[in-house]
């Protein structure tokens, strides 16, 4: 299993109905947080942490 993070704009209307057929046809799932083990939402918010750092980071260091 892998564990994406995504950023959108909530007005688009183009992105919601992209990934509301997404959803549908299976191709990705929305858990429910009460439903991710506690080692799994750990590692999502490691994720999205190193990932917002490296952002974070590479605009002082470029």
């Amino acid at each position: 299993m892998t564990t994406m993070t995504i950023s959108y704009d909530e007005k688009n209307a183009k992105i919601l109905e992209l990934i509301r057929k997404l959803l549908a046809a299976g191709v990705i799932t929305y858990p429910a947080w009460e439903e991710w083990t506690e080692d799994e939402e750990r590692q999502a918010f490691l994720c999205t942490s190193r990932n917002n750092a490296a952002k974070l980071f590479s605009k002082h260091l470029a």
